[in-house]
């Protein structure tokens, strides 16, 4: 199966202390993510990437990824600390994957749940070979970004079961 972790890690590039206690991969199970997606996923593979630097200091995003093998699917759980003075609407409008997504032909779907979570859907055109269904959800608190984006060329989530995996991640 080919990878989608590059376009994950692009949608990604944004996303404090409040969640560093708790890797990403601990954040959701296996089972939660088998009842929204409809099968089990492999083994989490948790990864860390470091972010430009902001006021002198280096970044660090910490990042888990799930694969599910029949629907060559990938759910990604991306934990990093906010860039001073981003809103979670500037997260989603200057993002440099969906924006590669938009310009060749995808359709965007957005809805807001509250002031600072927001989730997307991006469909491919009728007839794209390759494309990838994507959906994403993401919230900004108390200084850290989380994002949550599940992709698959043969399946697509809603951006409600996304934001109640999302939920779920919140919660813990």
């Amino acid at each position: 199966m080919r990878s989608l972790a590059p376009l994950a890690c692009a949608f990604l590039g944004l996303s404090s202390t409040l969640f560093a206690q708790r890797p990403p991969c601990e954040r959701l199970t296996d089972a939660e993510i088998e009842a929204v997606a409809g099968e089990k996923p492999a083994a989490a593979a948790p990864s860390e990437m470091e972010l430009p630097a902001t006021a002198g200091k280096a970044q660090i995003m910490k990042t888990c990824f799930w694969s599910i093998r029949l629907q060559k699917a990938q759910v990604v759980l991306s934990v990093a600390p906010a860039p001073a003075g981003i809103t979670v609407d500037t997260y989603f409008s200057s993002n440099a994957g969906t924006d590669a997504l938009k310009k060749v032909g995808y359709a965007e779907e957005k809805k807001a749940f509250g002031a600072d979570e927001r989730c997307a859907a991006y469909t491919p055109p009728a007839g794209k070979k390759d494309g990838v269904n994507m959906s994403t959800c993401a919230v900004l608190s108390k200084g850290t970004i989380l994002s949550l984006v599940y992709m698959s060329p043969e399946r697509k989530l809603s951006m409600d079961q996304v934001k109640g995996l999302l939920d779920k991640v919140l919660a813990r």
